[in-house]
């Protein structure tokens, strides 16, 4: 391969693999949700407005993480207009993967919906690693955590633990899909979109220098 070859791969293997890791933590989510055990807290958030307006899931992402970047915006002084891509990718993937999910009828055991919701937490998990590791922009919850960590002088894990308490509390009072999986996720999810992520990193160099 040329150099411009090369490079045209590269970009065209990271976009694939960005959209693709979105399009899974949706799925994910969608089966987590279905299964009725809990999900993320503002994921719970954008499912409970959904309940209360009839506006989809997805809308309710791309609106809340719209203010998210605002937010982000205003403490950073500055805006990244290219995080208005993973908003709009993850909202419609969310509400594609919702009516998916939600075209077929599972048998509404215990043991089915732990399986679902199990097979959501993996997808999540894959997913979001996935798509963190291509360094393409991530959705703004993230890029929130990093901004209120620099401008008050608080750690990373601080500035998530208010993010996330702030969504349990919005959710809980709205009534969202809150249950034991959402202190599943909540307490470890993190440390294995990690492991994914140095994974799908490894994989990725060791690909592109085999095409070199």
């Amino acid at each position: 391969m040329t150099q411009k070859n090369n490079q045209v791969f590269y970009l065209s293997r990271d976009i694939f693999a960005y959209i693709l890791g979105l399009g899974l933590s949706s799925v994910g989510v969608a089966l987590s949700l279905y299964s009725q055990l809990g999900i993320s807290t503002w994921d719970a958030v954008f499912a409970a407005f959904e309940a209360h307006t009839q506006i989809a899931i997805g809308v309710w992402s791309i609106i809340i993480q719209f203010t998210f970047w605002c937010i982000t915006s205003i403490l950073n002084k500055k805006a990244q207009i290219t995080c208005i891509i993973p908003i709009v990718i993850r909202g419609i993937t969310l509400d594609v993967s919702k009516n998916f999910i939600n075209s077929f009828a599972f048998e509404s055991t215990l043991s089915n919906r732990f399986s679902m919701f199990f097979s959501g937490y993996a997808l999540v998990g894959i997913g979001i690693g996935i798509y963190v590791s291509t360094g393409f922009p991530r959705l703004p919850i993230d890029g929130l955590m990093m901004a209120l960590s620099k401008y008050f002088f608080w750690t990373i894990n601080k500035s998530r633990f208010l993010i996330e308490i702030i969504g349990f509390v919005i959710a809980l009072i709205l009534r969202g899909p809150l249950g034991i999986g959402t202190v599943i996720v909540t307490f470890t999810i993190a440390p294995f979109i990690t492991l994914v992520q140095k994974i799908i990193i490894k994989f990725l160099k060791r690909k592109g220098k085999r095409l070199r």
